[in-house]
């Protein structure tokens, strides 16, 4: 499945849940929704009922000068697509999805959004962030797009901030059992959240 738009095709893939709501995930540049923080968040959701809605578009095959109206397009075209089927929207978004979620109007329905690893260095995704009204934030100490002096004036109550110790841009450790613990970390963080996106 596709969605045409003036700045190129966006791929979808959308599997069918309990239709509770759709959670939309939007990958990074080199982080795809097999990869672990993705391949759970999309597990967590439709543990929880969600259809879930992929879009593994291929930002690597496109110049570097192109991708960001690409991902503005990819903002527009699937907020539109899943906010007329559904009243509830989990919006997931790793790395450069986060510009993707930032990207976005404000929806008609419902909607929570999950920044893994947002750029923070990118003013757009701080100023979302400080807008956020119902969001989910998650980076680690040692990702360098995520300094810690951006973070920390990030927080507000309308976003909560999860911080995985030595961890970097992909969320991960040297050690993979404190790479796991890291996961289920956000797993418990993610699963109540999600769950009250639902109410």
């Amino acid at each position: 499945m596709e969605l045409a738009t003036d700045h190129g095709r966006v791929p979808l893939r959308y599997h069918q849940g309990e239709g509770r709501g759709i959670c939309v995930l939007y990958p990074g540049l080199h982080y795809g929704v097999e990869r672990p923080f993705l391949y759970f968040t999309r597990k967590a959701a439709h543990h929880l009922g969600y259809d879930l809605l992929e879009v593994p578009y291929q930002l690597t095959a496109l110049p570097q000068g192109q991708r960001g109206a690409y991902l503005r397009a990819v903002a527009h075209s699937t907020l539109a697509w899943a906010a007329e089927r559904t009243e509830r929207l989990l919006l997931v978004g790793k790395s450069a999805g986060t510009l993707v979620l930032a990207s976005q109007s404000k929806p008609r329905v419902a909607v929570a959004r999950v920044w893994l690893t947002p750029l923070l260095r990118q003013a757009q995704v701080r100023s979302a962030l400080q807008r956020e009204t119902r969001g989910l934030l998650v980076a680690g100490t040692e990702d360098p797009l995520a300094p810690p002096q951006l973070l920390e004036g990030l927080r507000h109550p309308g976003l909560f901030v999860l911080v995985l110790d030595r961890t970097d841009h992909s969320l991960e450790q040297d050690d993979p059992v404190s790479t796991v613990e890291g996961l289920r970390r956000y797993l418990e963080t993610l699963l109540p959240f999600a769950q009250a996106a639902l109410a």
